[in-house]
């Protein structure tokens, strides 16, 4: 593996070497792709690019779900090829996407999906509208909240995307849920993972296929955004729902979502699961409310952490439609 170690300190790149040209807020120089170093040490690695892309890809092939397998070459040219290509580059823009450790990366911002949903050249739309918006953030909580504030609109200014509930499987797909300009919880949380992952965000949908363990109680399906260890999330996760779904949420309160609360998980009852891509490496899966046979998504299983963080937040007071089961 062709690296270079370099110390990164306020900005400035520290090396013993010639004077280096870095790209935008890369650490690196032009043609390598940063990782950080180990948890507990300063500084980066500089990997040739063409490399980083190579593992990237084999990573995507390796991974694949065996609906993607059954479409390998639409897959491999027309989704996997630009995935690549503009995951690297936002690690070579933004200080904080290059701080973003590898394992993570690669589980929660390099995947071309989340689910089962319809696949598409998402990044390259959705990169190109919503990087000038972040530009200026300075950490990964600061750019996914300028994200949540902004997308809705900026990526459908012809009338901003709102929550309608009872949508998937039918929408929730992200170019589907821009189309239409509406979506539920699925196609909200799956658009605003997309957006969040093509600026290089680490996100992934997380969700209960059915609250109380008990599916006419219905099921919801949210975000996690991974903000740094030692962070909000204490492992670095933090959750929030996309703002047509629960407007006013902040990813350092979870007593500010709806459904966080006793009235949801007092009774101990309520499993919930965050999606990943890597399949070679989950001990979970991914249950899918509006198909339950299907057991080929990978997850992580998140009940512990929810149950923790819900069971002190009290009774939510609102009024909430919960979608039915097999209607997310």
């Amino acid at each position: 593996m062709a690296l270079r170690l370099v110390r990164w300190v306020s900005g400035a790149v520290l090396l013993a070497a010639a004077p280096v040209a870095s790209q935008g807020s890369s650490p690196c120089l032009a043609g390598e792709v940063p990782w950080p170093l180990e948890q507990g040490k300063e500084g980066y690695h500089c990997q040739d690019a063409k490399e980083a892309a190579d593992n990237a890809t084999a990573f995507l092939l390796r991974n694949m779900p065996p609906w993607d397998v059954l479409q390998y070459g639409k897959i491999t040219v027309g989704v996997i090829g630009p995935t690549v290509t503009l995951s690297l580059a936002a690690r070579q823009t933004h200080d904080w996407a290059a701080a973003v450790p590898q394992d993570i990366w690669q589980d929660w911002v390099l995947p071309y999906a989340s689910v089962d949903e319809s696949r598409s050249d998402w990044r390259e739309f959705l990169a190109k509208q919503l990087k000038p918006l972040v530009d200026n953030a300075t950490n990964l909580s600061q750019a996914a909240l300028i994200l949540n504030e902004n997308l809705w609109t900026v990526l459908r200014p012809q009338g901003q995307v709102v929550f309608k509930s009872e949508q998937s499987p039918m929408i929730y797909d992200p170019m589907s849920t821009l189309v239409f300009g509406y979506a539920s919880c699925t196609g909200i949380s799956i658009l605003f993972v997309d957006a969040l992952r093509s600026v290089g965000i680490p996100a992934r949908l997380a969700g209960t296929p059915a609250w109380h363990n008990v599916p006419s109680d219905g099921n919801h399906n949210w975000v996690e955004i991974w903000v740094g260890v030692g962070s909000e999330g204490g492992d670095g996760w933090a959750f929030i729902e996309g703002k047509p779904a629960g407007g006013g949420e902040t990813l350092t309160n979870p007593c500010d979502k709806w459904f966080c609360n006793q009235k949801h998980f007092g009774d101990g009852q309520t499993q919930v699961f965050a999606a990943r891509f890597d399949r070679h490496s989950n001990t979970s899966i991914y249950p899918m409310a509006w198909d339950l046979q299907n057991q080929h998504v990978p997850g992580v299983n998140r009940t512990a952490y929810y149950h923790a963080a819900c069971a002190q937040c009290g009774v939510s007071s609102s009024l909430r439609i919960v979608e039915p089961t097999l209607v997310v």
